[in-house]
């Protein structure tokens, strides 16, 4: 079984049971431990200069300790003085959303919010389509005020959210503002498959658009193809603009899909060795295409862009990317936290690695502040898209 490797901007996963000790273990085991084991590791600095801040602590600290958040803390410290911004360290919590994120579904309702900055209250920023939210009549656009009769003002919006969520087949009430009324709706919690791939057709052109890379993303965008080839499409533009990443076996599915049989990807390790970790087999789609990116098109979602141009089968239109060119690996702790550990530089096909420096675009093309916040906001049109329409024009062959 293939390993579950991040090319996501920030995190990734992938997992095994840590041996890391330390990490797994209280600071009042450690005269223990370093007595069983002969004081080696016990020994080295590190854990020497811990040992004597415990010590300090344990005698001087006026207050109470909480194990679990001390641990955290030291855990978290650890992965940030590897001074890389993408190894991190997961709580138990922090994990088990991430892991739910990264499978592409979730337990909920089926909307994403955000704090209302004039009012405080949950602002619903879009609805999935045939999600228990949708199906109740809520829209983008609604402020939600109360949560089971609790106000959103009352308990903080951070706690609020924690109220939406809960286990499947139950249910939450819920109060919003709809154009100045107050009402009321009954939702039962249901799983989800949160869609990260959209499409419409414009003219002859297929738009896609991929905000991440998850176990679902690669049977959502061959069905995103295959619609729009039934629809008349003639040619397909990738909207990878503020798309982090994701899962390389879900973009390795996709570019399988696409590409011709050959090399997708290369891992260089800190060894100097070499290994392909992704590939892609006979058959591939065989139409015009274009991949349009700017500052925020990171990790997997520049593979995809570089994959696509080192074989002749796309152009890239928009901005530089963001230049995010290493992975990540995730090693469980037996405590059910885990530490997230960049392990190598990803490669594309036959073009050298772009971490730190990024993709640039073969026909530049940049957003207008507004228009790039627009397109934040999913209210930037088509028709109103300078990068979409310069790569309409290219595959038009009017450029």
């Amino acid at each position: 079984m293939k390993k579950k490797i991040s090319v996501g901007a920030a995190l990734g996963i992938a997992g095994i049971t840590a041996v890391v000790v330390f990490f797994a273990t209280s600071f009042a085991q450690l005269n223990m431990i370093g007595a069983l084991t002969n004081n080696a590791w016990y020994q080295e600095p590190l854990y020497q200069k811990i040992h004597a801040i415990e010590q300090i602590v344990e005698k001087q600290f006026d207050g109470e300790i909480e194990e679990k958040q001390l641990m955290d803390y030291v855990s978290r410290g650890y992965m940030a003085g590897l001074g890389d911004r993408f190894s991190l360290y997961f709580s138990k919590e922090d994990l088990e959303e991430f892991l739910i994120s990264e499978a592409g579904e979730l337990v909920g309702i089926g909307v994403t919010g955000i704090q209302d900055p004039e009012t405080g209250y949950i602002r619903v920023e879009s609805v999935y389509k045939g999600s228990p939210a949708d199906l109740a009549g809520l829209r983008a656009g609604d402020l939600l005020t109360a949560v089971d009769g609790t106000g959103v003002l009352e308990v903080g919006y951070e706690e609020a959210i924690n109220q939406i969520r809960g286990e499947e087949g139950t249910s939450v009430s819920l109060t919003f503002l709809r154009d100045g009324a107050e009402q009321d709706l009954h939702i039962v919690r249901q799983k989800i498959e949160v869609p990260s791939v959209s499409y419409q057709l414009y003219g002859d052109n297929g738009y896609i658009a991929v905000t991440s890379f998850n176990e679902t993303t690669a049977r959502q965008f061959q069905q995103a193809v295959e619609s729009l080839q039934a629809q008349g499409a003639e040619k397909l533009i990738f909207d990878m603009r503020n798309n982090g990443g994701g899962l390389l076996s879900s973009v390795e599915e996709i570019l399988d899909y696409l590409l011709p049989e050959g090399v997708i990807a290369i891992a260089t390790y800190a060894d100097g060795t070499t290994e392909e970790i992704a590939h892609s087999e006979p058959g591939e789609i065989d139409m015009p295409m274009a991949v349009l990116t700017n500052e925020h098109t990171a990790s997997a979602a520049e593979l995809f862009t570089a994959a696509l141009k080192d074989y002749d089968k796309a152009v890239q239109v928009g901005d530089t990317t963001f230049g995010k060119g290493v992975m990540q690996q995730l090693f469980t702790l037996s405590d059910g936290s885990g530490i997230n550990l960049t392990v190598a530089h990803f490669n594309p096909p036959k073009t050298s690695n772009f971490h730190e420096t990024g993709l640039t675009p073969d026909y530049p093309v940049s957003l207008s502040e507004e228009e790039a916040l627009r397109l934040q906001s999913a209210s930037l049109e088509l028709a109103e898209d300078p990068q979409f329409l310069k790569a309409c024009a290219v595959l038009e062959g009017q450029e």
